[in-house]
């Protein structure tokens, strides 16, 4: 049965669709591999007008392999008239179904495009048109959607997504997703928001309607806190003008104590872009909110008067005793590019060269200094003795020249790095818990087995300190080609190796002329990828790796 069902695919049977039908509606959820032939064999014998009128039948495994079926005629571009197949499977009782039909247009997306002469055109407009009232609040519906009608473009599709944004019965996710979309409306990006692709055709955008924006205006009232917040960054990117009481409101959002940190940054940036009589006022009182982040921002929105902004840098550099503050407003420092604030930057920076800087900021004072060394003579002087020490420290201990790399990271970049960089691609041979690679060690303790100057030299130098078990290993060829990688297992014919990307190699013993042990690491030197601050963020993450060792993981 399964050898003729995908027979069926290439040697079509007038009278085959029938029995496949039959055949598909007696199968269970168990039989996988019926399944996926007679959704095959459908795909050679039934027409598209046959397979989109099955999405009444009973069975929910008859309705699947039709979908299924009809993303193969896609596909292979048999579909040769333009109708709507696969959009008769998006309203299904039955959201598997549902989900897989939207699936199937998406993707058939970057094969046809969705241009007015597209075949694939109904069937897109269809998916959009399920916003906003649809039932199904899957992600995997509910972001092609949006990505559908986001690509059509048109006036009625982003009120759909606008009005979908102002339910309060879907998750708040997709509610983020649609406003996020909305606010791109007229910029869209080259890479597509649900899949990543380059889409070759950017459809030329109309602005948002009246009615689009009145969906998010409406969203001011939202109880919602994270989805008022985005509300306001949709309404800024659509350049909607405030009234004075709606501006007075957020002025009184920024400045309340325990509000959402998030919205009343956005109460403030919209304070700023829409000028606010009052905006100096609520600047200050947000200089001295408990909101850490709001000090910071409020902080920025000081560039036009570096006099004031110098003025609170100062404070928080001599009364903050949060870090990241203070990392901020050195950094804010170097931007002001006046003599006063070069002055007080050399001050700053002479602290760090006498030992007396506060720990963690180490790294903002080097990178300050070099982007106004050539603005102040005195800075530049001490700048050159500072490296110099460095270089002259580092022939005793290489980690001289990287200490500003130990403390003062953040942890979640730091995460983020590990486990998305492309380049360090950290996560291709490391594992965290059962997250990653076997390649090398599971750091999910490390925090515990090392210190900070270990992880530091883990990451610049790998080959500083490395396990035995972890040494390269080097098999020279009689053919004259070298392998290098790390020993997985050896059998009395093959020796596996894994390389530096984390694929196995397998080479015959026969054919290996000489293995060498390596004293080195796999792992290159992350200073070659990663900048000092995501080193810095590296090594602050992994010092929270912090999971109790076992007792026989021990011995």
């Amino acid at each position: 049965q399964f050898q003729a069902g995908i027979a069926l695919r290439n040697h079509p049977s007038d009278n085959a669709a029938p029995a496949l039908i039959e055949l598909t509606s007696r199968l269970q959820p168990s039989n996988t591999y019926l399944r996926h032939a007679t959704a095959y064999g459908l795909s050679g014998a039934a027409s598209p007008q046959q397979l989109a009128a099955l999405s009444d039948h009973e069975s929910p495994i008859v309705r699947l392999c039709a979908v299924v079926a009809l993303r193969h005629l896609y596909d292979a571009y048999r579909t040769v008239d333009r109708d709507v197949f696969l959009s008769q499977f998006l309203n299904d009782a039955d959201r598997l179904i549902a989900n897989e039909a939207a699936r199937a247009i998406y993707e058939m997306i970057s094969r046809y495009g969705v241009g007015e002469n597209s075949l694939l055109r109904d069937e897109v407009e269809q998916l959009a048109a399920t916003l906003p009232d649809t039932m199904n609040t899957d992600e995997v519906f509910v972001r092609r959607a949006i990505g559908a009608a986001y690509l059509l473009g048109r006036e009625d599709d982003a009120e759909r997504v606008a009005r979908f944004a102002s339910r309060s019965d879907v998750p708040s996710a997709l509610r983020l997703e649609a406003l996020d979309a909305v606010s791109r409306w007229s910029n869209p990006p080259l890479l597509d928001r649900v899949d990543g692709r380059r889409r070759k055709e950017i459809v030329t955008r109309e602005a948002p309607p009246a009615e689009a924006i009145a969906a998010v205006t409406g969203l001011f009232a939202e109880e919602n806190t994270t989805i008022r917040a985005a509300a306001l960054k949709t309404a800024r990117s659509l350049r909607v003008r405030f009234s004075d009481e709606a501006l007075a409101d957020l002025a009184v959002i920024v400045t309340q104590a325990g509000v959402n940190s998030e919205l009343r940054l956005e109460a403030l940036v919209t304070l700023k872009t829409q000028s606010y009589h009052e905006l100096d006022e609520v600047i200050e009182r947000g200089l001295s909110s408990d909101d850490v982040a709001l000090r910071k921002r409020s902080l920025e929105l000081l560039k036009g008067d570096p006099q004031r902004a110098l003025a609170t840098i100062g404070r928080v550099l001599d009364d903050s005793s949060n870090l990241g503050e203070q990392q901020h407003a050195i950094t804010f420092l170097a931007m002001l590019k006046t003599e006063a604030a070069d002055a007080r930057l050399a001050a700053e920076f002479g602290k760090l060269v006498a030992g007396e800087a506060t720990p963690g900021t180490e790294l903002e004072l080097v990178e300050a200094a070099r982007s106004r060394a050539e603005s102040l003579a005195e800075l530049a002087t001490a700048l050159a003795a500072f490296d110099t020490a460095r270089v002259e420290a580092a022939a005793a201990d290489p980690l001289a020249e990287w200490s500003e790399c130990l403390t003062g990271g953040d942890a979640e970049a730091g995460r983020e790095t590990f486990m998305t960089h492309l380049t360090a691609a950290c996560i291709r041979c490391h594992r965290v818990g059962k997250t990653g690679s076997t390649v090398g060690p599971n750091l999910e303790s490390t925090g515990l087995q090392r210190d900070r100057k270990h992880l530091l030299r883990a990451i610049i130098s790998p080959s500083a300190d490395i396990d035995p078990k972890y040494r390269t290993r080097t098999l020279v060829l009689k053919s004259g080609k070298v392998i290098q990688g790390l020993p997985l297992r050896r059998t009395d014919d093959v020796t596996v190796l894994v390389n530096v990307q984390g694929k196995e190699v397998e080479v015959r013993n026969e054919d290996i002329d000489e293995a060498l042990e390596q004293k080195t690491s796999i792992m290159p030197e992350m200073t070659k990828t990663l900048t000092r601050r995501e080193i810095r963020n590296l090594v602050a993450w992994l010092a929270t790796q912090r999971k109790p060792v076992p007792k026989e993981a021990k011995k």
